[in-house]
């Protein structure tokens, strides 16, 4: 990335990649707590996505938090920054897709993104929300 100033404030390209590294793990692991202080939220959150059914909603309501984990961790320490921030993005890409298809069907629901921390209905904002992070991601895996 070089020693280029960023936006002129004395912060170097690399420094200010590291900031949003660790930012965007931050982010992760902030999804993954909530996610987990109240699971049977989230199940109801994959139940109105009609994403799976049956006992794929227990296996997803437990391995999307910890995967979130995974690349959190992988971020936040910097150990395979690149392949971790890939699918984190993909996956951040996956979810806004899935969104965007409730938003045209109508749908009425919440994502459970966050837990409790954003029980509202998933609008524009929420895939607004999902694409600067995927830029965040593109930008650390670039």
């Amino acid at each position: 990335m070089g020693n280029k100033h960023f936006a002129g404030i004395g912060l170097n390209l690399n420094t200010f990649a590291g900031l949003l590294r660790v930012i965007f793990g931050l982010i992760f692991i902030l999804s993954a707590v909530m996610k987990f202080t109240d699971l049977e939220a989230f199940a109801d959150a994959i139940k109105n996505f009609n994403l799976v059914g049956g006992i794929l909603i227990p296996i997803t309501q437990y391995s999307v938090p910890i995967i979130e984990v995974i690349f959190a961790l992988a971020l936040i320490f910097n150990f395979k920054t690149a392949i971790a921030s890939q699918l984190a993005t993909f996956l951040l890409a996956f979810f806004t897709a899935l969104i965007i298809s409730k938003l045209f069907e109508g749908a009425d629901v919440s994502c459970g993104c966050f837990g409790e921390l954003t029980s509202d209905k998933i609008d524009e904002f929420t895939v607004l929300r999902n694409i600067v992070l995927m830029g965040i991601g593109i930008f650390i895996t670039a």
